[in-house]
């Protein structure tokens, strides 16, 4: 396995580069801080750069050949900058803290003048100092100048202030403010300068000054701005004060702040100062308010309320005056204060016309100041301003000042126990009889004032706390409960309403009920039986006359489930318990919504599907015995009419009867009428038809009957009251009913003892389900009674047991009694089902619209359930059994030991979850169909046949409708052709050279550097693609066979069309390589390839012949490279398949003009073009007013209306009716008849819902939002279409939009067609007003391609769109013209000897634009986004980037070059490879410049005087006017010229009169000696010419391309004036082979042209199988790039190149990736899909679409459709194959409802093995059994249906599905590769190591330099070793030297094939200084001999590998 090829491998440093010095090849030096590897042996020269650019000896033209390569970058850093000192290329060097990397060589002066020598290298920002002038400053450079920081932008030296560099007289901009700072100035001063930035402090503020100025007497605030405001405390408010801002005064007990500086301004409380804002106010608690006391010499007499007056004396009372308290024998109170203070006055007190008068009396009043505050009552008051004691408070005991006083809170006081004759003020609070009042009204208490009463008109007090009422036990029984009572006090309800707290009385309950506990814990009675929510079952219970309940329970489940039907509303939580024992349940039971059925525990309650029951059979003749008696007494039953009851019948009927009832007070009589639902004879009617249902339905199960009645049914209530009167009736008769027919049939055979309960629950049976089918009409109700006996007939096994309805649930039980059997093989054709019936089922109700049985809330619930059973189902869940819900159940801890039987079968787009579902012995386990989901987690399926089942999916599903995506990749470049001396770039080879690209880039990386490429080349009818198909009779996509052949060529002395091949080559016979395309993959002529014409054995010598045209020679990748003459021993060769393909078919045809012109040139371009007044989309139809209303005249058809309406003009379609009546909406598409007063109209669908004479309602087509005022108006826009882009903007925004509505503007609207050039507009937002209108919108659309315009020589154009119609324009001045130039989406025509140009937007309307300067403008270009333009007769050159404002430039003159002064004739220019490229026609000089206006001449660089230039190809292309001769160079500079002209070729005197490149072709046409001819030329690459034909003999002398055909103009001609040409470049293919297959085709020129793709032709004598193969065409197909710099160093096979741009690469899937887009609801994995043509081949129908699962799904986001759908990537199986084309936009469907079984911690058990009496664990493995187990059916899949699991067995072996699983006892590890990335291990080479339990891992250590890894335990794999060599070798040296190489197979080269062999290609010669033991010598080519000690290391393993391949034994 081992096979270590190694040579010498070795590099020698030698230090620092000298000169004189003599180097080897691979020494390595340095220079400047880089290391060089030299490639060519030599003595240095004086300067190193004079080796590094060497020119190889003697070649034609100069061949770069460099005798060093960089091998590492690098720079040397030099320290700080100093002045002297000789700085070279790379120095770094540290100046004002940046770091600065040296790019042009010289000695330091200053370092500002010297900046251009220096490019940042790191920039730092360092502060300097303060800032000084006459300093030199570097970028980067920080100072501190006046408080700010300033950063140094521009190396300058300082002037005399900074200012000056920030924007002074000089304007350098040197400086930026790199940090706002400030300096602080203390106190504002006057007659001081502050500067810009200075802080001063005046007042309590700080200022900032804004501008420098010298300061007055106060600050200037217009030239300082506040920093920080600020305050100062100045005392008390004063008016001779001035003030400044930020002060604070008190004033009047207030703060107040100042906002402006003012004097003597007041400061007010209520802000009415400009100049004050209150600050604060102060507060002060001074305690109870006061009122004014009165003092007197005695109060003897006066008394409380006593109205005051004073007869004498100083003092004044106001009006209605009053004592309101005495406080002692000497002072009293009054209500109000004094008008005028009391002095001595005498006092009169007045009540009841009594009086008092009391003397020498004086007042006081309490003074209070601002700011304090009083309690009033149980209110807090502020003083609002001072009040002195001279009574100026208004304020009285029911009165307060509000000019005084202000309410702070209002609050209460408590004041006690109520009492007479106090003084309660507002807010006071008392206790009176168990209440809390508060006081309302100030007043003096009274008895007729107190709380609760207003016997004194007024209400004083409010409640605030009520007394609780007293608890009492008032009746024998009552309890006393404490807690929320939350009854309304005495009004008797029972309803919980929150209204009181407190103890409370519970009265006695009655008979049958019970005390219980709400989950508030309240107490109360509830009735036993109708309020339970537990109903009980026990094997001991009775149906019927039992409740239910603990004490009473019924004998069976189906009674008790009935019972809670009838009993609970839907959904109501009830349980029912069923207690120990064994039951056998008549089936199917249906449980209802809210139910669950438990048992007691799952040993000890068992319920069994019951057998055939003995007191059923033969019973039915007296069934019907009774029925026939039934339905003749039903009627009178049902209208109320008494019947004569059976003997023995003790029940009473209800009959319909009026009661007499005597009043008990007046003892009259009264009638009143019965209340009996009385019913009628069509009752009976359908009652008698519901019992021959009943019947029909009974014999056909037990006596196979012929009749099986359809079950209908409804949930909605009969309307006919009558009809349901007679469930009523029967319901109200129940239990006579049961006992007349069992008495009847009891008396009709007397000596019958009948089973009487039986006999009764089997009556009310049929009662129960008559009175629900005519409740709710139909016959559901009856058939399930009848359902119901026949299975007591013939037994239950194989009906369902139970019918799960929603939120159900069954636990805790074992079941089981349900018996089928397999139906035959065949009639399954996979496997066989059960015939026994299930355990558990949704209910299929009366039908699948029953949604009483829908589940909506929660799943049915199945726990703690065992099962058995033979030949049944355990779960089922049929999805078609229900409309609606969710098609569910759940389980957990469910067991199913079902022989034969199915485990949980779920079907028809049910779902089901299961957790610890165990099958045994089933047939299946799991088993999921038609749609049906599983999700199982912790299970098993143990023995049985089949394991988990998934089959089919769910057909009622409408699937997703997509579109596969094949267009969500960049071109593809599968590696670069690179070689030569410098090993630059040539070309690209591309997998997939894309299209639709109009801009591209690509990025190159690799070893290489310096590459840089840009795309200026699409090509229409390209070959993008070519693709390996399969074809018939292939084994296989690339055939087999194929060769591929390399080595290393010998010295060849003539290569003009011969190579030597190797001498060791082992071709024998020229048969083996005839005709097979050989290429020169590396050293001299590399490049070079042909196709081999013969072979000699004996010399190894070919012949070889030109691809392009058979003849003998060498064609280049690159045309026109210089071939070389000979082949070296550096000459590698390639021999592979030749894949030809035919050139584009060339055509041509004529069109004539409508009158002679002389023309001068043509140009297609895009243009600029507005349309404005643009309607968006949609007509205003009709609106709602009189005049426009619209009304539905007849409904003629369901697609054909006619309206009644006026309208002159039909209006636009489609638009959206809608009818204001119907509420009927329809699109009209069409109209179809106008008579102005009746418009007929047809419409898609829908007309039938429309009514007559209805109006119908206003409709715009494009918006779909509300207008509340108005009508919709349609918006306005204006569009620009630049090229083929359009600019949207609103005109007028319109109405009645909403967001997303989208509006179409026909390309036709636009200049183009539709819908190619269509414009989308959708709207984004919209105005939230009653409009709606646009607010924002985007758009999308392409417009239409560019025009054709043609200049003729005069003053006069003409345009075209097509190329063929023209139409003639004038331009705006008359000149004498010369170009047409097309760029920036307008056109610029010249003349000669003028100062203008003519401009265009769009080639119609022309303007006249001023140029700089007049001259003889002959030729103009547009490229890197400038027109440029040349004139004969200067060496001045123009340019405009907008051919509006244009500057000039200038060419050299050649007087430095020696010749005289003349200025050379600049007749043409054109651009390419970044470059203008000017010619001249009378010295054969080129002139160069990259931007149009710096120029550089070539001197002769032609070697003919050219008139004509083109660019196409990475080549210029210049011919003559004179004979056609023609010249290529590839730089502009170097030029070739071809050995024959057109004249030679054309054998007449061909004159060119223009060139021009597109679409892959140079296109020449010219004159025949100046007269007319039929002949031009074509060249695919300049240098060889194909001469053609066009139609008419004319002198030809304008042309362009554009719409992917020529256009060429003959001058003085109208007939036949226009040529339209057909014509392209042939392509170029190449074939990769790998192991004798052709694994891609790969693209190197695309070729253009082609209409169709050509067929590829791939020639290889050897091949066995031939290859398919289609070649793909595409337009905008990327060709070559241009080459700006081909690098160098870069490897072919190391390099990676990676397009970017607007186009795409359509690639066709081929492996597990599919791109869909279109996709609307993101579909989860497995999501079934199918691609339309794609087939499944084992599929029996034919064309049966193949099925693909989503195994991954991956979300791209929105697909650009503008649909808001969705671009997704699915990772797919089976992989798509070759042969499974699927082109881009195929449609695909998804399907999500497809069946499935996702499990997961699941385990399979002995699947195969069989059911119980096969495998009857664990018999089966006693005593040496042995069984045969098949792990095939573990699980299985068909016909979409998936399982997904993860799953062990008994061995513990693990499996993840099918593509993973591990034995744990071997521990193998299989995985598929289909999914698993295994790229990493496809070069691993491992020879004699075993992975396993050693230790031993794999390890990819590519980065490790020295391959130091352990290789006891780690094992480097080829990649890793592969890529360690490659980047060393990739440096550009061609030897290494490797310590040790350890473990493995050691690949080096650099060849795809990574080998290294000798010349022979044979055999790997070991050179002879490896050895294998002891020493070797060896010796380094300069005489020193080394003795070294082998270098084999590593485990023996190790060495077992190296000797592998010389002795097999040892491994």
């Amino acid at each position: 396995m081992a096979e270590f090829k190694l040579e010498r491998f070795k590099y020698d440093w030698k230090g620092d580069w000298t000169t004189g010095t003599a180097y080897r090849r691979d020494d390595v030096i340095r220079v400047n801080g880089k290391s060089y590897v030299c490639i060519i042996t030599h003595v240095a020269s004086a300067t190193f750069a004079a080796d590094l650019t060497a020119i190889l000896p003697g070649s034609v033209p100069p061949q770069p050949q460099p005798k060093w390569v960089v091998m590492t970058n690098g720079q040397s850093f030099q320290g700080n900058w100093t002045t002297a000192v000789a700085y070279n290329l790379g120095d770094i060097i540290n100046y004002n803290g940046s770091l600065w990397n040296c790019v042009v060589s010289h000695t330091s002066d200053n370092f500002a003048t010297q900046f251009d020598n220096w490019e940042l290298f790191a920039q730092a920002q360092g502060f300097v100092s303060e800032w000084a002038s006459a300093t030199t400053y570097a970028p980067g450079s920080i100072v501190k100048y006046n408080g700010l920081a300033y950063k140094c932008v521009g190396a300058h030296t300082s002037e005399a202030t900074l200012e000056a560099a920030l924007g002074g007289d000089d304007s350098s901009g040197d400086w930026v403010v790199f940090h706002e700072g400030q300096e602080v100035r203390d106190n504002f001063s006057s007659g001081v300068e502050y500067r810009l930035n200075d802080l001063v402090k005046d007042g309590g503020s700080i200022y900032r000054c804004t501008e420098t100025h010298t300061s007055g007497q106060r600050i200037d605030i217009t030239k300082f701005v506040i920093e920080v405001f600020g305050t100062q405390y100045e005392g008390t408010w004063n008016a001779a004060i001035n003030y400044n801002i930020g002060d604070v005064v008190r004033h009047l007990g207030f703060m107040y702040y100042a906002t402006n500086d003012n004097n003597a301004s007041i400061p007010y409380n209520d802000n009415q100062s400009e100049d004050w804002i209150l600050l604060s106010r102060n507060y002060s608690f001074v305690g109870t308010w006061s009122p004014t006391t009165v003092t007197v010499v005695s109060t003897a007499g006066l008394v409380k309320d006593m109205v005051v007056s004073i007869p004498t004396g100083v003092g004044q009372f106001a009006e209605n005056t009053k004592i309101t308290s005495i406080i002692n024998n000497s002072q009293f109170t009054i209500s109000k204060n004094p008008i005028i203070a009391l002095g001595g006055a005498s006092v009169t007190g007045t009540i009841n016309s009594q009086s008092v008068t009391a003397t020498n009396a004086t007042s006081s009043a309490t003074a209070y100041r601002t700011g304090d505050i009083v309690l009033r009552g149980g209110y807090l008051y502020l003083a609002l301003r001072d009040i002195s004691g001279s009574f100026d408070d208004g304020s009285t005991l029911d009165y307060i000042d509000p000019t005084i006083w202000e309410l702070v809170v209002p609050g209460k006081s408590f004041k006690g126990t109520w009492n007479e004759n106090n003084l309660y003020s507002i807010g006071s609070v008392v206790v009176f009889k168990g209440s809390a009042h508060t006081c309302n009204f100030e007043h003096e208490s009274s008895f007729v004032n107190f709380p609760g009463d207003n016997g004194s008109g007024i209400t004083y007090w409010d409640i605030l706390i009520e007394a609780g009422q007293p608890a009492a036990l008032e009746q024998k029984g009552d309890i006393l409960t404490f807690g929320p009572d939350r009854r309304l006090d005495n009004d008797g309800s029972t309803v919980f309403d929150d209204s009181s707290l407190g103890d409370t009385r519970l009265p006695v309950g009655l008979t049958d009920q019970i005390l219980s506990v709400t989950p508030g814990l309240e107490t109360y009675w509830r009735d036993i039986a109708e309020e339970a929510d537990v109903v009980f079952v026990t094997p001991n219970g009775t149906d019927g006359e039992n409740k239910g309940t603990y004490q009473a329970p019924f004998k069976t489940i189906r009674y008790a489930a009935e019972y809670v039907e009838d009993t609970f509303a839907a959904l109501s939580p009830v349980l029912i318990r069923v207690s120990t024992g064994k039951y056998e349940e008549i089936g199917p039971i249906i449980v209802p919504a809210g139910c669950a059925i438990n048992g007691d525990e799952l040993r000890s309650t068992t319920v069994l599907a019951a057998p055939a029951l003995a007191a059923y059979q033969n019973d039915y003749p007296y069934v019907t015995d009774y029925l026939t008696y039934f339905t003749s007494i039903v009627q009178d039953v049902i209208l109320g009419n008494a019947i004569s009851p059976q003997t023995g019948n003790t029940q009473r009927q209800i009959i319909s009867e009026d009661t007499i009832v005597i009043d008990e007070l007046t003892g009259e009589q009264r009638t009143e009428p019965s209340l009996y639902p009385v019913s009628s004879l069509a009752g009976a009617e359908l009652i008698a038809n519901l019992v021959v249902d009943f019947k029909n339905l009974i014999e056909f199960n037990i006596l196979s009957g012929d009749t099986n009645p359809t079950v209908t049914g409804s949930n909605v209530l009969n309307s006919n009251q009558t009809i349901v009167n007679a469930g009523l009736a029967l319901a109200l008769n129940r239990k006579f009913l049961q006992q007349e027919l069992l008495s009847y049939i009891e008396n009709e055979n007397p000596s019958i003892t009948f089973d009487q309960t039986k006999t009764i629950n089997d009556v009310w049976s049929l009662l129960r389900g008559i009175i629900r089918d005519v409740t709710y009409l139909g016959n559901y109700g009856t058939l399930v009674s009848a359902k119901r006996y026949a299975s007591a007939v013939n037994g239950s096994q194989t009906t369902n047991l139970f019918y799960l309805r929603d939120t159900t649930g069954l636990r805790d039980m074992t079941t089981g009694g349900l018996k089928g059997v397999l139906n035959p093989p065949g009639v399954y054709e996979l496997y066989q089902k059960p015939t026994g019936g299930a355990l558990v089922s949704l209910d299929p109700g009366w039908g699948p619209a029953d949604d009483r049985t829908w589940i909506m809330k929660r799943s049915p619930y199945i726990q703690g359930v065992t099962n058995t059973g033979t030949g049944c189902v355990g779960m089922k869940v049929d999805g078609a059994l229900h409309n609606g819900g969710n098609k569910s159940m759940t389980a957990n801890d469910f067991t199913q030991v079902l022989s034969d039987g199915i485990g949980a079968w779920i079907t028809n787009n049910a779902r089901a979850e299961l957790v610890s579902v165990f099958t045994y012995y089933c047939q299946v386990g799991y088993f999921a169909e038609d749609g049906g989901i599983i999700r199982a987690a912790n299970g098993n399926n143990s023995y049985g046949k089949y394991g988990s089942i998934a089959d089919g999916y769910d057909e009622n599903e409408v699937p997703q409708v997509v579109a596969a995506f094949n267009r969500n990749n960049e071109a593809l470049v599968a590696e670069a052709f690179a070689g030569g001396a410098a090993d630059e770039l040539m070309i690209f080879e591309y997998l997939n050279a894309g299209q639709e690209y109009s801009s591209a880039s690509a990025a190159v990386v690799g070893a290489g550097a310096n590459a840089g490429v840009e795309y200026t080349d699409f090509r229409d009818g390209g070959i993008f693609e070519g693709r390996l198909i399969s074809g018939d009779g292939s084994s296989k996509a690339g055939g087999a066979g194929y060769l591929r052949r390399q080595g290393s060529a010998q010295e060849t002395a003539d290569a003009t069309s011969t190579l030597k091949l190797s001498a060791n080559d082992i071709t024998q016979f020229a048969s083996e390589i005839l005709a097979m395309r050989v290429i020169i993959t590396d050293g001299l002529g590399v490049g070079q390839y042909g196709y081999i014409d013969g072979f000699t054995f004996a010399s190894k010598e070919v012949t070889i012949r030109k691809d392009s045209d058979s003849t003998a020679g060498w064609d280049h990748i690159i045309p026109g490279t210089p071939l070389v003459a000979t082949f070296d021993l550096t000459t590698r060769y390639r021999i592979e398949p030749r894949v030809t393909v035919l050139a584009p078919n060339y055509g041509s045809a004529q069109a004539s003009l409508f009158t002679n012109r002389s023309y001068v040139d043509m140009a297609f371009g895009d243009i600029t073009e507005t349309y404005t007044g643009v309607t968006g989309g949609g007509n205003v139809i009709w609106r709602d007013d009189d005049e426009l209303r619209v009304t539905v005249n007849s409904v003629i058809s369901d697609i054909a209306i006619q309206f009644n309406a006026d309208f002159s003009a039909n209006p636009v379609v489609p638009f959206d009716i809608k009818g204001r009546t119907s509420g009927a909406t329809a699109t009209v598409t069409a109209i179809s008849a106008n008579t102005l007063t009746l418009i007929e109209v047809d419409v898609e669908s829908g007309g039938t819902g429309f009514q007559a004479d209805e109006e119908i309602d206003l409709v715009l087509s494009s918006g779909t939002g509300n207008t509340f005022d108005g009508a919709a108006i349609n918006a306005v826009f204006s569009v620009v279409r630049t090229g083929t882009t359009y600019t949207v903007s609103t005109s007028t925004a319109g109405a009645g939009y909403a967001p997303n509505d989208k509006i179409t503007i026909l390309g036709t609207q636009l200049g183009g067609v539709t819908p190619a050039n269509d414009l989308t507009i959708t709207v984004g937002t919209v105005s939230d007003d009653s409009t709606s209108s646009i607010l924002t919108l985007t758009s999308s659309g392409l417009g239409r391609g560019g025009r054709f315009v043609s200049l003729t020589n005069a003053e006069n154009a003409r345009w075209s769109d097509n190329g063929s119609t023209w139409t003639e324009v004038s331009l705006p001045f008359v000149g004498t013209m010369t170009s047409l130039a097309a760029g920036n989406n307008r056109f610029i025509a010249t003349a000669s000897g003028e100062s203008k140009v003519s401009s265009s937007l769009t080639g119609i309307t022309w303007s006249e634009i001023a140029l700089p300067l007049t001259a003889a403008w002959t030729d103009s270009v547009y490229g890197n986004g400038k027109f440029v333009l040349v004139a004969t007769d200067t060496d001045i050159v123009a340019s405009s980037a907008d051919g509006v404002t244009w500057a000039t430039g200038s060419i050299p003159n050649d007087t430095d070059g020696g010749g005289d002064s003349t200025t050379s004739t600049w007749t043409n220019i054109t651009y390419g490879k970044g470059k203008y490229v000017a010619i001249s026609s009378s010295d054969g000089a080129t002139a160069s410049s990259t931007n149009g206006t710096t120029w550089t001449r070539h001197d002769s660089a032609i070697d003919f005087n050219p008139d004509h230039i083109a660019y196409g190809t990475n080549r210029f292309v210049a011919t003559a006017a004179a004979d056609g001769k023609t010249a290529h160079s590839f730089d502009g500079i170097t030029w070739y010229t071809a050995s024959d002209s057109l004249s030679d070729l054309a054998s007449i005197t061909f004159q060119p009169n223009n060139i021009k490149y597109d679409n892959g072709v140079f296109f020449v046409i010219g004159t025949d000696t100046g007269s007319g001819t039929s002949i031009a030329f074509t060249s695919d690459n300049g240098v060889a010419w194909t001469q053609r034909a066009l139609p008419t003999a004319k002198s030809w002398t304008a042309l362009t391309y554009g719409n992917a055909q020529w256009f060429i103009k003959a001058t003085a001609a109208s007939t036949g004036a226009v040529a339209i040409i057909d014509v392209g470049a042939k392509a170029l293919l190449r074939a990769e082979v790998g192991v004798g297959s052709i694994s891609e085709i790969r693209v190197l020129d695309p070729g253009s042209g082609y209409s169709a793709g050509p067929s590829l032709t791939i020639t290889d004598p050897n091949a066995t199988t031939e290859v398919a193969t289609e070649s793909r065409i595409g337009n905008r197909v990327l060709a070559q790039p241009e080459f700006i710099n081909r690098g160098s160093g870069y490897r072919r096979t190391t390099s990676t190149i990676t397009i970017t741009g607007d186009g795409y690469a359509d690639v066709i899937p081929v492996g597990n990736k599919l791109t869909i887009s279109g996709v609307q609801l993101l579909p989860g994995p497995g999501v079934q899909i199918k691609i339309a043509g794609v087939f499944d081949p084992a599929a029996l129908e034919p064309n049966t679409l193949a099925i693909f699962s989503g195994v991954t799904v991956k979300d791209l986001g929105d697909d650009g459709t503008g649909n808001e759908t969705k671009l997704v990537e699915f990772q797919i199986s089976p992989r798509t194959a070759v042969e499974n084309v699927v082109p881009h936009g195929i449609q695909v469907t998804l399907q999500e409802n497809y069946s499935q079984c996702r499990i997961s911690g699941h385990d399979f058990l002995d699947i195969g093995t069989g059911n119980f009496t096969q495998t009857n664990y664990p018999a089966v493995y006693s005593g040496g059994a042995f069984f045969q187990a098949a792990p095939e059916n573990e699980v299985y899949e068909n016909n979409s249906g998936r399982v997904y699991y993860v799953s062990t067995d008994q061995d513990g072996n693990f499996r993840t599905g099918e593509l993973f699983s591990v034995q744990q006892a071997t521990g193998i590890v299989t995985i598929s590769a289909e999914f698993f990335d295994l790229d990493g291990l496809s070069e691993l080479a491992l020879g004699g190591v075993r992975l396993g339990g050693s230790g031993t891992v794999v390890s990819e250590f590519s980065s490790d330099p020295t391959f130091a890894a352990d290789s006891n335990n780690v094992i480097p794999t080829q990649r890793a070793i592969a890529t360690f060599l490659q980047d060393r070798l990739s440096v550009g040296g061609s030897a290494l030297e490797v310590n040790k190489l350890q473990a493995g197979r050691v690949l080096l080269g650099g060849t795809p094939e990574n080998e290294i062999n000798t010349n022979t290609g044979q055999y790997v010669i070991i050179p002879a200084d490896v050895e294998f033991s002891g020493t070797f010598e060896s010796n380094d080519g300069e005489g020193t001999i080394t003795t070294n000690q082998t270098e084999i290391s590593g485990t023996i393993v190790s060495q077992m590998l190296y000797f592998k391949q010389f002795d097999e034994s040892m491994q």
